[in-house]
């Protein structure tokens, strides 16, 4: 299996025929380098790491409407604290910083244009890609160019290099730079309005 270099995290070769338990090893795999940051941190408490974990994994079914663990923490967390979502993704987002450094870059450019409908109609498998693991593909003027958006920064790095291995397979396909960006919640939360738009 292909895997990203700087979390160790494993995913399938080919998105579009996966297992539903191959796509659910991958976001088992980001949800526990998400809390080993979070534990590292101080975020989390080793006592309650393995609860998170197991509720969202019981949350991970076929039709699942959201499947990014940050996302997933930040509600649960939020719920016991009385903090806003926002909050506590802000939080979460600052400790991941912090542990993986400059891998991941913090979207503070301005407004981010949703798009490339052309990439995902010409490579299906990144649709596949980007609604499982929750980021966005940003429109540039320069088509060299991707931007992989998530306000998960792990999923960002993992996604980014999915994408790249599927684009790799296509022997006619000139490979883009591609750049894994976080987002804040508000950001994050309009983006599949624009992007999964047919």
């Amino acid at each position: 299996m292909p895997v990203e270099q700087i979390t160790g995290i494993e995913f399938p070769s080919a998105v579009e025929s996966a297992e539903f338990s191959s796509k659910v090893q991958v976001l088992q795999a980001i949800a526990s380098c998400n809390i080993t940051h979070l534990l590292n941190g101080g975020y989390l408490a080793k006592s309650g790491k393995d609860s998170y974990q197991q509720d969202y994994l019981q949350s991970l079914k076929p039709g699942t409407t959201s499947t990014d663990f940050v996302a997933f923490l930040a509600a649960r967390k939020a719920h016991e604290t009385s903090q806003s979502i926002e909050t506590e993704i802000s939080d979460i987002q600052n400790i991941l910083h912090e542990h993986i450094g400059s891998s991941v870059f913090y979207w503070d450019f301005g407004h981010m244009r949703a798009g490339v409908s052309p990439l995902f109609a010409a490579h299906p498998p990144l649709k596949l890609i980007c609604e499982l693991l929750e980021c966005f593909i940003t429109l540039t003027s320069d088509l060299s160019i991707l931007h992989v958006a998530s306000i998960n920064p792990i999923s960002a790095l993992v996604a980014s290099s999915w994408i790249k291995h599927q684009l790799l397979s296509d022997a006619t396909t000139e490979i883009p730079f591609i750049f894994p960006f976080m987002v804040d919640y508000p950001t994050w939360n309009i983006f599949p309005i624009h992007t999964f738009k047919s």
